[in-house]
């Protein structure tokens, strides 16, 4: 079968950028896979799990999601889906017979039914506008699913070619199908709820008759903050609203006999930072009961106790996303796996004995693993299993030591970060340092694989003899909310400090030679590393990655709108003399790093302006600098191609800045 010439030109590249080298290259790490969407099935005897990888065949630039299905212990796994188009994921039914998922296999995102010994899928859903998520019924005789309203006749026949702004929103809304695999001709959706709101996440009730909903003002990202929780009857009607108000209330779960909604409530705070409580309510409204502080005030729920006696829920702590059980009894939350590393899904099994789930680690790539419980929450002395093999096909190459090491500020708060070492680091040798900085600001960086494909190809640098400082500076995640928002009106600030005392620990240490500094950064990491170059010439070279610029512009054309409103605690007409003192192009005087700057076309968060607004500045000023675009690229590029174009860009750009390599 012919080889894809994307694969193909990945590979040519990938021998010859390390002709002579047996070491990490960006081409190699593109080749790592994603575990993801984990199911175990009814019987508790089989694990569906999605595997995201470059394919084989065909020539664009893309990943491929297909399902796989394994024994609990490991023992037996094949794959279930395949084809050029992905396929996501995997609910099992009820009573164990059948899988479900979702593909655009017909050109829209719909639900197809699956048998989990293999064969062809069968389309349940022709929906028009796609299938975003959707629930089996406890009998597994219907599915509810949400749909974006589609297009009216009338609208088509009147069609012209201007759009209102904020106008004319099309709203998810929910829909049942009924089940029927060996059915001739399709069933026809039922729709479930209409009105002005947008549906995000929907949750049958135990005993099918309910079905729980969030849902926010409109589709606008701007709208999750106003997000609220309401239950209508699973034959339609009216909802009613059973979390609301100001804050977002999302996430809603049915405890196992149907009395209880667990949820997770920002309990009126409304800002982009997030502050969130796991809350329990009645199904028939009343008041909220407050679950435990969580290490973050940040937990992601994924599903109760069967015995109803908690919930699981996912939630970073410092550099490690752990798999945490929260009892309803009022006591303290705990650690189901305290491996180091970070979790990114799990399923429990029905009758509560068994969790799977992914994990991964700095020089560990990303696997499902089982776990056996002892109890609801308590995983005893049980090692977790690993039973994927989704990154067995990566080369044996050598990776490089990477630590989490902690340092004190300029005020004496502890900032934490991940130190990735040259390869073959020699003791008492000075190295060159790259500051690479998160994104957010409430981003953290956490313990994910070194070699795996990043916008900073961390283990190739480390190949080609740098030090990379990852830190947590006050504004991240994964330290608690007081320290998410605590660079609020500080960008640039206290923040900033935090990043220069991490460099000039390293400094100190005798690690770092001083005189071969860069920086780099994506997104609020673009605005820091653009804020750098504007306080110090201490760095040699920075990157710029979609950062923001210049905070009036970017408020009035982002599509966050209210963003920088919250962290900057008011409007720019209220605060105009602190937005003025904390954008880096306000501060573009002091400036002359050299300077890469790199920006999607495409990107309506950041938009491409921001990046222009840079790069003229630093022209019209006499810095060196350089800007690249990438054409159709959003915010965050997903797509192999100018992921991997990224990756290389910042590889040659330092490489000839602080090693001298042409």
């Amino acid at each position: 079968m012919k080889r894809g010439i994307f694969v193909i030109l990945i590979l040519m590249t990938s021998l010859s950028t390390a002709a002579g080298q047996d070491v990490w290259t960006p081409e190699k790490m593109l080749l790592v896979n994603k575990p993801g969407s984990i199911a175990i099935s009814p019987d508790g005897k089989w694990i569906a799990y999605t595997i995201d990888e470059l394919p084989k065949t065909g020539d664009k630039s893309e990943y491929l999601t297909h399902i796989w299905i394994c024994t609990v212990d490991g023992s037996r796994s094949m794959q279930l889906t395949a084809g050029d188009k992905s396929c996501h994921s995997p609910k099992w039914s009820p009573d164990g017979k059948w899988l479900a998922f979702t593909s655009s296999r017909n050109g829209k995102s719909n639900i197809w039914l699956i048998h989990p010994d293999g064969g062809e899928g069968r389309r349940l859903t022709d929906v028009e506008t796609g299938v975003s998520s959707y629930a089996w019924s406890p009998d597994g005789s219907r599915i509810a699913f949400i749909e974006r309203d589609p297009v009216t006749q009338d609208e088509i026949a009147h069609k012209d070619d201007a759009r209102y702004v904020d106008k004319d929103f099309k709203y998810n809304h929910i829909y049942t199908i009924n089940v029927d695999p060996e059915a001739v001709e399709k069933p026809t959706p039922v729709r479930i709820t209409k009105g002005d709101f947008h549906v995000t996440y929907l949750v049958w009730s135990p005993d099918g008759k309910s079905i729980v909903f969030s849902h926010q003002p409109t589709p606008s990202i701007n709208h999750w903050r106003f997000a609220d929780i309401s239950i209508v009857s699973a034959e339609g009607g009216e909802p009613r609203v059973l979390a609301g108000g100001q804050g977002a209330d999302s996430s809603p779960r049915f405890s196992p006999d149907g009395k209880t909604i667990a949820f997770v409530s920002a309990r009126g705070d409304l800002g982009w930072a997030w502050h969130g409580r796991l809350c329990l309510m009645s199904v028939s409204g009343g008041e909220v009961t407050e679950l435990p502080e969580t290490v973050d005030d940040s937990p992601r729920p994924i599903e109760w106790a069967p015995d109803g006696s908690g919930i699981y829920y996912f939630e970073v702590d410092r550099t490690n996303r752990h798999l945490f059980f929260m009892p309803i009894n009022g006591s303290e939350p705990r650690v189901v796996n305290a491996l180091p590393g970070v979790c990114v899904s799990a399923d429990i099994s029905p009758d509560g004995s068994l969790v799977a789930f992914s994990r991964e680690d700095l020089e560990l790539p990303e696997e499902i693993y089982a776990l056996r419980l002892a109890a609801p929450g308590d995983a005893g002395s049980n090692e977790p299993l690993k039973i994927s093999n989704a990154n067995g096909h990566l080369p044996d190459l050598p990776l490089a030591k990477s630590e989490v090491i902690t340092w004190t500020s300029f005020d004496g708060t502890e900032i934490e970060g991940i130190l990735c070492y040259p390869l073959n680091y020699e003791e008492g040798k000075r190295y060159p340092l790259l500051l690479s900085i998160h994104g957010g600001p409430s981003d953290v960086y956490i313990r994910n694989f070194t070699a795996g494909p990043d916008f900073y190809p961390l283990q190739a640098f480390q190949a080609k003899g740098f030090f990379v400082l990852r830190p947590n500076p006050r504004g991240s995640s994964g330290y608690g909310w007081r320290f998410r928002y605590a660079n609020f009106s500080d960008w640039g600030g206290a923040d900033y400090q935090d990043l220069m005392t991490g460099v000039d620990y390293l400094i100190n240490k005798g690690l770092v030679d001083p005189e071969r500094l860069g920086s780099m950064g994506w997104s609020y990491g673009g605005y820091m590393t653009a804020w750098i170059t504007t306080q110090t010439n201490r760095f040699k070279a920075a990157a710029v990655g979609a950062g923001v610029i210049n905070l009036f512009s970017f408020t009035g054309t982002t599509d966050i709108l209210g963003f920088i409103p919250s962290y900057f605690e008011g409007e720019l007409w209220e605060r105009g003399d602190v937005y003025r003192a904390h954008s880096p192009l306000h501060n573009i005087a002091n400036a002359t790093t050299p300077t890469l700057i790199l920006h999607g076309e495409a990107d309506f968060r950041v938009p491409v302006t921001q990046g222009y607004e840079l790069y003229h500045a630093l022209k019209r000023k006499g810095v060196e600098v350089e800007m690249i675009v990438y054409p159709g690229v959003g915010h965050w590029p997903q797509q192999p191609k100018p992921v991997l174009q990224i990756m290389n860009h910042h590889l040659e750009y330092f490489s000839k800045k602080l090693l001298g390599n042409n």
